[in-house]
């Protein structure tokens, strides 16, 4: 798997940290985005249900379904 942080340009994470109204660090950002990368396994752009539940707390949760 390549870097995921490589996918994201500075335009990018400046047009993130302007619509957060700055909230989120350049690095939180670009964090948050290599854990999206790591969950969207199918590279849909999105986590699906499956992908979301494969993480421990949400797929034992009663509530997750």
């Amino acid at each position: 798997m390549g870097n995921a942080s490589s996918m994201l340009t500075q335009y990018d994470i400046e047009e993130v940290q302007e619509h957060c109204s700055y909230l989120f660090s350049q690095q939180e950002i670009v964090s948050l985005y290599e854990r999206f990368c790591q969950l969207d396994r199918s590279a849909k752009g999105f986590v699906s249900e499956d992908e979301f539940l494969s993480i421990p707390e949400f797929s034992t949760n009663p509530l997750s379904k």
